[in-house]
């Protein structure tokens, strides 16, 4: 069986950003790594994990789980409350 390889491009970041959009919450970072659908190089997934979590993207609970916790939508939702300024 031939695997593809990610390759540090937008593309890989996509797919790399989706399968954890999918699964949000059922791997700890080892096992998201070894489910992953196409093979990838260690460095490049912790490259691709931390880009992620800076970009406020993803996180982790405090068991370890990966969690997707980006919403678009919400500075938009509290944008009218007295309370927060953004």
């Amino acid at each position: 069986m031939v695997t593809n390889n990610f390759k540090k491009s937008k593309n890989s970041m996509g797919l790399f950003e989706n399968f954890i959009k999918e699964h949000s919450g059922d791997f700890k970072e080892i096992g998201l790594f070894n489910k992953l659908p196409k093979k990838i190089n260690r460095g490049i997934f912790n490259d691709l994990l931390q880009q992620l979590i800076d970009s406020n993207k993803i996180g982790m609970d405090r068991k370890g789980y990966i969690v997707y916790i980006y919403n678009p939508e919400l500075p938009n939702k509290l944008k009218d409350r007295p309370a927060i300024r953004l």
